[in-house]
């Protein structure tokens, strides 16, 4: 199953960690896993993670390589497929 959205990735102010935000209905598209891995794609990059779940946010962890690999900031929005 696949599923694409729009999404900004965020920073944490007190730290260097970033993340994707995920829209609740592309989690539940990915079928019922609390915690779904996945392979996400963006810019042309694709690496592979698990969603996090946040309190009743859901996140993809977006490290310093990544954000490097794929040329992506803090504050950037981008079509993200899973």
């Amino acid at each position: 199953m696949q599923t694409t959205f729009t999404t900004t990735v965020l920073k944490d102010k007190e730290k260097n960690a970033t993340g994707l935000p995920v829209p609740a209905e592309a989690v539940a598209a990915l079928g019922t896993a609390k915690k779904p891995k996945v392979k996400v794609s963006l810019n042309g990059y694709t690496y592979a993670t698990t969603v996090a779940v946040m309190g009743d946010l859901f996140m993809l962890p977006l490290s310093a390589e990544n954000r490097d690999a794929a040329g992506v900031k803090a504050g950037d929005t981008l079509e993200v497929t899973l």
